[in-house]
């Protein structure tokens, strides 16, 4: 039997299916890193002591009790998962039957939305952002494209990668109109950056309700892969149902517990007010580019830019070893690349990059 017997014996969705990809390949410790949106603020956690020969404790109870007064929800309102691309998962794993069911998202919008459905073989439904509207949410037509089919309605507030956020108003609508219908997910990845505050609130009077968070972003640990679903306890326990056990490593939980201490938590605040100041300093620079056709600023650390530059630009900056986060130019968003805010020797080194660009002959 060859390798491509066995790779038609797969499921002819996952053999159609695109995987994920960041498109930054290996990059060495001197790289700029901009394409990814993880913060600067990650703390120095001291590691407690690992216990190799036991397997971690099933639920992390601690570290839920830890994140819901985080996050202001009880602790049974909460189930970790492996970084919110496991909690996608296992949601789609939980309400899409194949074949049958289907999923309602943005484009654009975070790619493990649809990526996920169609593993499970469900379909993937789109209402396109308003482009003319710095990619606003069109929520009349989001309501209107909710049908029998649709058991889960993936939102992202403030959004990725356009960073715009949804009214408290108008996701009062879409929970009031999906009650008893579907579900509706909304990804709080940002929220820590957000004027806006988190849909939290809305949890005990909505059980269709589901937020997604993360200490990816604003808490500086991507790497530790720990992500949280917020819901109603029942969906809790429903949902856990298609976890594997003991799936966070303990080391990540330890060292999860131990980066969200108080002092900790303290500097990350410290670090994250900075943002402002320094995403104003990137806007500024990149405003100032000939190639410059508009910004989309959002309410998050990174800003999306329009340019007729987008492929020339990308592929410049990768030799000098900065990375940012391009789009297949036959996208809606094949004119725009998207910049993390950085620290502020990264945006100098970013303006020095900028002015060599404006000085080749494109």
């Amino acid at each position: 039997m060859n390798i491509q017997s066995v790779i038609n014996m797969a499921r002819p969705e996952i053999r159609a299916l695109k995987s994920y990809d960041n498109l930054r390949g290996t990059s060495s410790v001197e790289a700029i890193i901009l394409d990814s949106n993880e913060n600067i603020a990650s703390p120095d956690a001291t590691l407690t002591k690992e216990k190799r020969f036991r397997y971690p404790e099933i639920r992390a109870q601690q570290l839920i009790e830890r994140l819901a007064g985080i996050y202001q929800v009880r602790a049974e309102q909460i189930m970790l998962g492996r970084g919110s691309d496991d909690v996608i998962d296992s949601l789609c794993r939980v309400f899409l039957r194949a074949g049958q069911d289907a999923i309602l998202q943005t484009t654009p919008c975070f790619s493990m939305y649809s990526i996920s459905a169609q593993i499970q073989g469900a379909v993937s439904k789109s209402v396109a952002l308003d482009s003319a509207n710095d990619f606003a949410y069109d929520v009349d037509a989001i309501l209107n494209a909710i049908r029998p089919e649709v058991k889960l309605i993936f939102l992202a507030t403030p959004q990725s990668p356009t960073g715009n956020s949804l009214a408290k108003n108008d996701v009062l609508r879409l929970l009031d109109a999906s009650q008893d219908r579907c579900v509706v997910v909304i990804d709080e990845a940002y929220i820590e950056f957000s004027p806006h505050a988190s849909m939290a609130s809305l949890l005990d009077k909505y059980p269709n309700l589901i937020i997604m968070r993360t200490l990816s972003k604003a808490y500086g640990l991507a790497n530790l892969r720990c992500g949280a679903m917020l819901a109603h306890p029942d969906v809790v326990k429903l949902v856990r149902k298609v976890v594997t056990p003991y799936a966070l490593p303990g080391i990540v939980v330890d060292t999860t517990y131990a980066a969200l201490e108080p002092e900790n938590l303290e500097a990350i605040r410290q670090i994250n007010a900075s943002m402002p100041k320094r995403k104003q300093a990137l806007q500024a620079l990149v405003y100032k580019q000939a190639w410059c056709q508009g910004i989309v600023s959002g309410d998050t650390n990174f800003i999306l830019v329009k340019t007729d530059k987008a492929q020339a630009l990308n592929e410049f900056l990768e030799t000098q070893q900065i990375y940012i986060r391009s789009f297949s130019p036959s996208s809606e968003l094949g004119d725009y690349l998207r910049f993390s805010v950085g620290n502020f020797a990264e945006i100098d080194t970013l303006q020095q990059a900028f002015e060599q660009f404006a000085n080749r002959n494109f």
